[in-house]
């Protein structure tokens, strides 16, 4: 990672990703205020929001102000948020309403096409490792249905084929080998259903009709595929994911995450001296 001239930046450290990612910034030469507890973060929110570049969010964006740390702790950023201003950058995981509306400049880490595609590519890691320690059998054992054809979608189906397994795609419209969602909720769902589109698809009336036993794994942000009551069926085993790649593959995470704040970064120092 190439050295960067001197910016200061502030870290949320919400999982083990931004533990990696902090280190490889402070390697690259950035001036790093990090709060993975409580304590730390009084520090952190106690300084002036003016004096930092750049804030680096946790995975799971503050809908409120409110941010959870490494260590279970729940703190109030929000007068630091407002504070900042249109020259500092803050990166995010997933853009919500309310850091939409920070003066800052929000910048969403995996709205980029190469971060999308790596990330999903852990995701994919992450998902078989939950298979492999969630689900009763042998994964030889079962047939797999996968609802999203996104990035995490066809990096999980081409990680299941490549083990040879039996894996069905299911898309909202269907066709080129996949099933609709219209067709595949009135069907019955495959022995272990994936589910990686952020759209509520599995209700509790669905999957009350459902005559054998499904092992549901939705992977999707705060578990939006999936109805929670559904996990209250007795046919149906609700596995819930954290975010996968923090939990497989922290240390690769954290770099990617470390090496596109550089790169978009420069980008912006950069396009200001152009225009000047």
């Amino acid at each position: 990672m190439e050295k960067t001239e001197k910016v200061s930046g502030a870290v949320f450290i919400g999982d083990p990703r931004l533990q990696y990612a902090s280190r490889y910034l402070k390697h690259a030469g950035i001036t790093l205020e990090t709060a993975k507890n409580f304590q730390e973060a009084q520090q952190l929110l106690s300084r002036r929001s003016a004096q930092f570049d750049f804030v680096l969010l946790p995975g799971t964006t503050p809908r409120t102000g409110q941010i959870r740390l490494l260590d279970g702790a729940v703190i109030n950023a929000d007068a630091f948020l407002r504070a900042l201003d249109s020259q500092v950058m803050v990166f995010t995981g997933h853009e919500t309403p309310y850091i939409r509306q920070l003066s800052a400049r929000v910048v969403d880490c995996f709205a980029d096409e190469e971060v999308m595609q790596a990330n999903a590519r852990l995701t994919a890691e992450g998902i078989l490792y939950m298979l492999l320690g969630q689900t009763p059998g042998s994964l030889y054992q079962y047939d797999y249905d996968i609802i999203g054809a996104g990035h995490t979608g066809r990096a999980t189906q081409g990680m299941l084929q490549a083990l040879h397994l039996p894996v069905r795609m299911v898309t909202k419209e269907g066709g080129e080998g996949a099933v609709s969602t219209a067709e595949w909720l009135l069907q019955t769902p495959a022995d272990v259903v994936i589910c990686t589109a952020p759209t509520r698809i599995v209700t509790y009336q669905t999957a009350q009709n459902w005559q054998k036993p499904v092992v549901l794994l939705d992977i999707t942000t705060a578990q939006s595929c999936v109805e929670a009551a559904v996990a209250q069926l007795p046919k149906v085993q609700l596995l819930a994911a954290p975010p996968l790649p923090g939990l497989v593959a922290p240390k690769a995470a954290g770099s990617l995450i470390a090496n596109f704040v550089l790169k978009a970064y420069k980008n912006l120092i950069e396009g200001s001296r152009e225009e000047k």
